[in-house]
């Protein structure tokens, strides 16, 4: 082995280091590499005097090598630097990913929250209750109807304008409330119109609320109405509708009027008839071969 007096001691020392067989003796790192290189040597006395040429060999190496000292720790930083970079947007993805999946949840909790506390805050909203046993149809049937009777809530409706609507219309569509009706006569409203009812129109009630109406039996007493060119059941019709009540007659003197018509009547045309009073008006058909002495009577009234 050749000895180079000129290789300063401890650069020797670092470059066998470095040849090493065993790698974790070696040095591990660049900044380690630089600090043996500059580090300054330890001479004994014995060995001074010999090495004072190496030193001021050294001095002007330590010139020449000092360049590479900031560009490794300089790398070593940048590189140091950018892996915390890198891991600091690492963090920053996975944080908001949290708060995104966090907000998701959140929502969705409320929306079925929601939910369950508008079916259950209803006024209008009702669920029979779900059988735990089993039961035959006409059991099942009871129940549900006793707890609907006892548990759902009471509606309130605004009271609707029954007068000066046909009385037989609003029967049909009102049937949430106990209507009553009291017939009377009033001869500028007409028969079936409703005259006054006793309670308001929009005051609130309640479903079974009783209503009490005055409805119109037409007038006290009418004109007779014309007949002319009327079947005879076209004609009664007529008079059921003013609530005058009357009598049906064939008649064999016809006067050229067909069969099944009106021929005449016991009043004249025009001619007051006392409905208040129940006044009968006898109307006479044709019928051929008919006799005056045949007769049915038909009356109608409230």
């Amino acid at each position: 082995m050749v000895i180079n007096r000129n290789v300063p001691s401890h650069v020797s020392k670092v470059i066998m280091n470095g040849l090493k067989l065993n790698t974790s003796n070696r040095i591990q790192t660049i900044t380690e590499l630089v600090v043996k290189l500059f580090e300054q040597p330890k001479f004994n006395t014995a060995e001074q005097e010999p090495v004072r040429p190496v030193q001021r060999v050294r001095k002007v190496e330590t010139k020449e090598e000092a360049k590479p000292a900031p560009t490794g720790t300089k790398s070593a930083n940048a590189k140091k630097k950018k892996q915390n970079n890198k891991i600091a947007v690492i963090a920053t993805i996975v944080v908001c990913a949290v708060i995104v999946i966090g907000f998701a949840i959140a929502i969705t909790v409320l929306a079925i929250t929601d939910k369950g506390n508008t079916s259950s805050t209803d006024p209008n909203y009702y669920s029979a209750p779900e059988s735990t046993t089993s039961s035959s149809a006409p059991e099942t049937t009871t129940s549900n109807t006793t707890v609907s009777s006892d548990t759902a809530p009471d509606i309130v409706y605004g009271c609707p304008t029954f007068t000066g609507a046909l009385f037989t219309s609003i029967q049909d569509t009102y049937n949430f409330v106990k209507i009553t009706a009291e017939y009377k006569f009033d001869d500028t409203v007409a028969n079936g119109i409703v005259i006054s009812q006793s309670i308001k129109p929009d005051t609130e009630i309640k479903s079974g609320t009783e209503i009490k109406l005055v409805v119109s039996k037409g007038p006290a007493s009418i004109k007779l109405p014309d007949y002319t060119g009327l079947k005879v059941d076209q004609y009664t019709a007529l008079l059921s509708q003013k609530n005058v009540k009357f009598e049906k007659k064939a008649t064999s003197d016809t006067h050229g009027v067909k069969d099944g018509y009106v021929v005449k009547c016991s009043k004249e045309i025009g001619e007051t008839v006392n409905v208040k009073d129940s006044e009968k008006v006898t109307v006479y058909y044709a019928k051929s071969g008919g006799s005056s002495s045949s007769s049915s009577t038909s009356s109608k009234t409230n």
